[in-house]
């Protein structure tokens, strides 16, 4: 196994000493609680996957096949292109990652885990050609994300299309069962700079490429030749967040006591190879109201193909 040097599964104090340790401010940079989802160990394909949905295991995994049963039809788009399914989050498994000790630890960013639901599966689909950037909106379908509240007894079931390219977006066939371990982010060195100053540019440098390769020998037992984002729920998005906060702004207005939460992003590095551009990345973004709420038909995805400095 490779050294993994950061604390990637510490609680706040350790990530904190570790930074100053580093030279960077923890009180300026916070770090955000933000669990992983890490493939270690599991094959790709979809074989222990459907034995331990159908337990009633609470698992997670990458494009593959969706939940389905009574009213849950596939997506599509409202050219009636069949969306892609890109990931099923198991929400009892993902609620396991940090205890009550934990979120007082981390304080108001392992606060958002109280705001999904501790059960049920969390499923987001998405047609691969939709930025989220365009002034006016998005084509209408280009998106979805839903929760399923109880999935047991219900199947899973294939996506239609059959790898047609004219009704089928995926670049790739794809099904890879992944676990929300604990983690944590830091913000992209664009969303630094200001409070730290461009002194600390080498430091934080060094501590964005030492987080990313600690998490990729951990998810592949291996260093990465190049700095490799991770998928990741919760937290700091691996591109700046100005851009998201202008384009939210606009689609996702937001009350003074509300928020913009990034719910999980998703790379396309190495299971879902080219699904989000030239090797970026799929942000899904709601407002704190919306996610409290329930209404995961308010999210808002958005494909980011610009640098990446962080995860």
């Amino acid at each position: 196994m490779t050294e993994i040097s950061a604390p990637i599964h510490a609680d706040r104090p350790v990530v904190e000493q570790w930074l100053a340790a580093r030279g960077v401010d923890p009180a300026l940079t916070p770090p955000a609680y933000s669990p992983v989802l890490s493939e270690q160990s599991f094959p790709p394909g979809d074989d222990e996957l459907r034995m331990l949905f159908d337990e009633g295991v609470p698992v997670c995994w990458l494009g593959g096949p969706a939940i389905g049963g009574d009213e849950l039809e596939w997506p599509v788009n409202s050219a009636g292109t069949p969306l892609a399914h890109v990931a099923s989050i198991g929400l009892e498994s993902l609620a396991g990652t940090v205890d009550a000790d934990g979120k007082r630890a981390w304080g108001g960013g392992a606060r958002v885990l109280d705001l999904l639901p501790e059960s049920g599966n969390l499923e987001i689909f998405h047609d691969l050609t939709s930025f989220g950037y365009y002034p006016d909106g998005e084509p209408s379908g280009a998106w979805l994300v839903r929760w399923v509240p109880d999935a047991a007894g219900r199947p899973l079931v294939a996506g239609p299309g059959g790898g047609v390219a004219d009704v089928d977006p995926r670049p790739t066939e794809v099904c890879q069962q992944v676990l929300p371990m604990p983690g944590w982010t830091v913000p992209t060195w664009e969303d630094a700079e200001p409070v730290l100053g461009a002194e600390a540019f080498d430091a934080y440098e060094a501590v964005l490429l030492d987080l990313q390769q600690s998490w990729h020998a951990q998810r592949f037992g291996e260093p990465a030749e190049y700095p490799v984002p991770y998928h990741h729920v919760y937290g700091h998005p691996s591109h700046t967040r100005g851009v998201a906060d202008e384009l939210l702004a606009r689609h996702l207005p937001v009350a003074s006591d509300d928020a913009h939460v990034l719910v999980a992003e998703f790379e396309s590095w190495t299971a879902l190879t080219g699904w989000f551009g030239d090797a970026g990345s799929l942000e899904v973004w709601m407002r704190a109201s919306d996610l409290a709420a329930r209404r995961f038909d308010a999210a808002w995805c958005l494909i980011r193909i610009d640098e990446i400095t962080s995860s």
